[in-house]
Parts: C-alpha cells; sequence; structure tokens
C-alpha cells in the first residue's frame, strides 16, 4: 500500500501514474485517497465530522490527513464519507 507523508515530493498526477502501474494491486472496488477527494468531503464551515475521518481508516489525531493520503478505502466508505458531508 502506498502511503505518503508531508515531506513527499509525489504530485497528484505522479501518483495517479503509479497507480495506473500497478494496474490490479488496487482492487476495483477500493478508491484511493487523495487531497482532492477529502476536500470534496469538507462541510459548508470547513471542517469534516470524526466519523468522516474514522471512514478514512485513520484516527481523528492530528496529523489524520496526511496518514489518510495514498491510501485505499471501500467504494462503499467514499459515499458514506461524502453523503456525511451533504448531511444535516
Amino acid at each position: 500500500m502506498f502511503e505518503i507523508n508531508m515531506y513527499s515530493n509525489i504530485s497528484e498526477g505522479k501518483l495517479k501514474n503509479i497507480v495506473e502501474s500497478y494496474g490490479d494491486y488496487f482492487e476495483s472496488d477500493t478508491i484511493l485517497i487523495t487531497d482532492d477527494f477529502i476536500d470534496r468531503g469538507m462541510s459548508c464551515n470547513g471542517g469534516w465530522k470524526n466519523k468522516q475521518i474514522e471512514l478514512l481508516g485513520v484516527t481523528t489525531k492530528k496529523g489524520w490527513r496526511i496518514r489518510a493520503i495514498g491510501t485505499t478505502i471501500t467504494k462503499e466508505n467514499a459515499d458514506k464519507f461524502i453523503a456525511i458531508r451533504k448531511a444535516k
């Protein structure tokens, strides 16, 4: 599994190329967590609910975003992550 930390120089475009190179390594029922995906889950107030962060498979401790980027989650959890943003 790929993991990117705050010191990584890998751009999102390069990361996508790496993922494409590995083909079946990433199962079709999973998605790669990127900055863009995390941003799409942000509320209109500029934050995330703890449940959303937990759906990414990381703890809510400081640095959760960096730990989540480059990992994969199921499409089901990805849908839940976005849906929670839209819930009132």
